[in-house]
């Protein structure tokens, strides 16, 4: 199983909640997690609720499941409600919701990466699983980064000329470097 999520969407997740999707396994993996099924815009995703035993918080994960590949969409802190379904003391029907926990849980063989009712299946899948980290591939060079000012119409201008605009910038001072216009 790989996981996989965009880097601008990483980037924005770290911003709002702090958090990298980069740590979606921790709770992915988590044997007591608890799953919900939610459908959104036509698109069914999964919230896992999971106690991390490396930090000893509740995260929530969002995420969809296609083929091989678990597709993180946010990953946050829970909120004191979440947090209240990992075992502690609140008005929660325990009795209602273990009842419900013991029997097998939905799956679906035409889309469903395994079956979550058969252990070795579990232990098949998460043994195969590979986790794909976010950003950019290496590079042979790395370029250093450089903090300047411009000014803000320039910059808006800049990036208003779409993705990549950081790298045409560079070839454009290149350019002027190599014919001594700098």
């Amino acid at each position: 199983m790989k996981l996989e999520f965009d880097a601008a969407k990483d980037e924005a997740n770290v911003a709002k909640h702090g958090l990298s999707l980069a740590y979606a396994m921790l709770v992915y993996g988590a044997p007591n997690k608890i799953t919900l099924r939610s459908v959104r815009t036509g698109e069914e995703r999964l919230v896992d609720v999971a106690m991390v035993a490396v930090a000893g918080v509740v995260l929530v994960l969002v995420y969809v499941v296609r083929g091989t590949v678990v597709r993180a969409i946010s990953l946050r802190w829970a909120s004191r409600i979440e947090r209240g379904c990992m075992n502690k003391p609140n008005k929660t029907n325990w009795k209602r919701v273990k009842a419900e926990a013991d029997k097998p849980v939905w799956f679906d063989p035409e889309t469903d990466p395994y079956d979550p009712n058969d252990e070795d299946a579990v232990a098949t899948f998460w043994a195969e699983a590979e986790v794909v980290r976010p950003g950019r591939p290496p590079v042979a060079v790395k370029r250093p980064t450089l903090n300047m000012r411009v000014d803000a119409d320039v910059l808006e201008h800049l990036r208003a000329s779409g993705k990549g605009w950081q790298t045409r910038v560079n070839a454009v001072l290149r350019d002027a470097v190599e014919h001594g216009r700098l």
